[in-house]
């Protein structure tokens, strides 16, 4: 009898969530463990100049952690433009779809709307032609037809 087992994950998305934060987890690990061999590295007091100004003497970690979180906090801002410019544009798209489709609309309304348009008064309907009688149709034979393309060859 085959038993059948439960993944061990409810979708893909959350087994990707978990390597994602097993290899954060073992990221902020390791940093931990340089930061305790290294503390006296860590610990050196540095003198930073920047474009003339003195600041005061930091610790070397304490210069490493303010130009990470500097960091960050450029690309935080560079996306959050870039996200405000793509809403707009979004937002310019969404109307032009909108003003698309209230056209098109609207031309569906000309077309499927027999109602509102009127025949002329002075132009008569003619008949559509009529076929001719069985009787009187052409009969196709087709061996008739193809013989002449058989002795041909």
């Amino acid at each position: 009898m085959h038993v059948k087992r439960k993944p061990l994950v409810a979708s893909e998305g959350a087994a990707v969530m978990a390597v994602v934060l097993v290899i954060v987890a073992l990221a902020g690990g390791l940093l931990a463990v340089l930061a305790i061999e290294n503390f006296t590295t860590l610990m050196l007091e540095v003198p930073l100049t920047v474009f003339g100004w003195h600041a005061p003497i930091l610790p070397l970690g304490v210069v490493v952690l303010l130009s990470c979180l500097l960091g960050a906090l450029l690309l935080y801002s560079v996306s959050v433009l870039s996200a405000l410019r793509d809403r707009r544009a979004l937002a310019k798209l969404r109307r032009r779809v909108a003003e698309l489709e209230q056209a098109q609309g609207a031309l569906t309304t000309q077309r499927y709307a027999p109602w509102l348009t009127a025949p002329l008064p002075a132009i008569q309907a003619k008949q559509p032609p009529t076929l001719p009688s069985a009787s009187k149709r052409m009969r196709w034979d087709a061996p008739r037809l193809f013989a002449g393309h058989a002795s041909k060859r």
